[in-house]
């Protein structure tokens, strides 16, 4: 069990924690006392995801209806719910080590330390814990007006029954999924961002304090970074992976009801538009943070050459260049980069990549509809 005077140094993540327990989707970070509830209640609404998930793909049959609005729709809702059943679990596990990973990015700050611009990363996550509670109610409010016909668009496949007192419900497991996404991908922004704050502070101190150069130091700093790195990749690789698989062709998938879904009035369309624009932003969401991790070595590696140049007054120029040479080593041998099941690391190219293969799918689609 994690002490609860710990939980109180997660500053940082406070608010995304808080929406998580509030969500169901979180029960360390709560007082020993209310754990049990929270856990059952955490456990609970993984089970009823994951039942949704396993409804939809039993009574889809697409052999039988073709590729058409209805069916897309289909498609849509069942691999959002997947999402959101993906995202708590990640969430439920990744709970468990928030702290080894915020340890390892700390490591070797002086004593007391927190993570560096833990104010303006604070901000940062109560701006992330705002825009999900705000989507994530745009989205339920959607299905309403749609199951309620104040909306001219195809009818949202029900989650559990057609009945009205279950319009409640589904509109509560929609909150859920869209909430689970978007808090899992905010938890993995603020920690990317945070292992970037360190790497530009050993960056700022190799460029300035040259003539006090402790290199040794810079290696343990770095290495503490690398090892905090990899624990989030351990966590996030397939997450990382199944998002980009999923994410993609929901994004063509609703360009394509937008083009070729009939008597569609302004409301469907912009309902719509939000559901394609959310998608895309996911995307971002778990890209652009790694991205900038990762260009963040290039500038150490231009300081180890500038460190490297500098001889100055060093007694031993010899030793102190081949300190450099190894540190210079280690950033490029161990970059803090992030990969999707380790199969492609997060880059530029990569998103330029991606938006190419969007762009495919969805003429694709056009023409086979």
């Amino acid at each position: 069990m994690i002490d609860e005077d710990k939980c109180a140094c997660i500053h940082v993540l406070r608010p995304l924690l808080i929406y998580m327990k509030i969500t169901g989707l979180s029960y360390i970070f709560s007082r020993p006392a209310l754990r049990p509830f929270f856990k059952i209640y955490s456990y609970t609404i993984l089970i009823l995801l994951l039942s949704v998930v396993v409804r939809y793909i039993f009574h889809f049959k697409p052999s039988e209806e073709g590729l058409n609005v209805k069916t897309t729709l289909k498609i849509i809702c069942m691999i959002y719910v997947s999402i959101g059943a993906l995202s708590t679990f990640v969430l439920m596990r990744l709970q468990h080590h928030i702290l080894p990973i915020r340890c390892a990015i700390i490591r070797e700050l002086p004593a007391g330390s927190e993570l560096p611009d833990h104010e303006s990363l604070l901000r940062l996550s109560k701006i992330f814990a705002a825009v999900t509670l705000i989507v994530s109610a745009a989205n339920a409010a959607s299905l309403i007006l749609s199951r309620l016909g104040l909306v001219a668009m195809p009818p949202i496949p029900p989650f559990t029954s057609d009945a009205f007192p279950f319009y409640i419900f589904d509109t509560l497991l929609v909150f859920v999924t869209q909430s689970a996404a978007m808090l899992c991908a905010s938890v993995f922004a603020i920690f990317c961002l945070a292992i970037r704050k360190l790497a530009i502070k050993i960056a700022h101190d190799m460029r300035h304090n040259t003539n006090n150069n402790d290199v040794f130091k810079y290696q343990k700093q770095y290495q503490a970074l690398t090892d905090a790195t990899a624990l989030l990749e351990q966590r996030y690789s397939y997450y990382i992976l199944a998002i980009y698989a999923f994410q993609v062709p929901m994004v063509c998938f609703t360009l394509y009801i937008i083009l070729r879904g009939s008597n569609l009035d302004f409301g469907a369309i912009s309902i719509l538009a939000v559901w394609g624009l959310n998608m895309i932003g996911m995307l971002f969401f778990i890209s652009i943070p790694p991205i900038l991790l990762n260009e963040q070595v290039d500038e150490l590696i231009r300081n180890c050459y500038h460190m490297y140049n500098f001889i100055g007054t060093k007694t031993n120029p010899v030793a102190f260049q081949q300190s450099i040479q190894f540190l210079a080593f280690q950033v490029s041998s161990t970059p803090l980069s992030m990969t999707a099941g380790n199969m492609f690391k997060l880059t530029r190219e990569m998103m330029l990549t991606m938006f190419s293969q969007i762009l495919t799918y969805f003429i694709i689609l056009l023409q086979s509809g």
